[in-house]
């Protein structure tokens, strides 16, 4: 299935994504939240596209992923920032096809008139005691 929209939430460390169906039917799917930073490390596991070697730490908690990334070299991080919703999209939904979204068009018609008041209307200015 194709996603059509998305939604962080914080809170609960989800993420809702909106499906269509084949059929062209909405499905509200919930995935959780991927948090993920990379930092250098000579004993680390990943390599970066300059061949350096990094560490890197993963959770499913917003709280639990600033609280590593304080105490982290702030200057040499990798990935840190990248938001929730597109790690999710791209995990999940990256081999889909896109789906036949539905358009819709909002015709706001206003009825604009200049103010018109009446000729005797009349503002009456006094002078500020203390």
């Amino acid at each position: 299935m194709s996603y059509v929209d998305a939604f962080l939430d914080r809170e609960k460390n989800v993420v809702h994504v909106v499906e269509r169906t084949p059929q062209g039917e909405r499905k509200f799917v919930t995935h959780p939240t991927q948090y993920v930073v990379y930092w250098p490390q000579d004993t680390g596991k990943y390599t970066n596209i300059y061949g350096d070697k990094l560490n890197r730490f993963r959770t499913t908690r917003n709280q639990e992923f600033q609280r590593e990334i304080r105490m982290l070299p702030q200057d040499k991080l990798f990935e840190s920032d990248i938001n929730p919703i597109f790690r999710c999209l791209y995990q999940n939904y990256r081999e889909q096809a896109s789906p036949d979204l539905h358009v819709g068009f909002f015709d706001i018609e206003v009825d604009f008139e200049d103010k018109k008041f009446p000729l005797d209307h009349q503002v009456r200015i006094r002078k500020r005691t203390k």
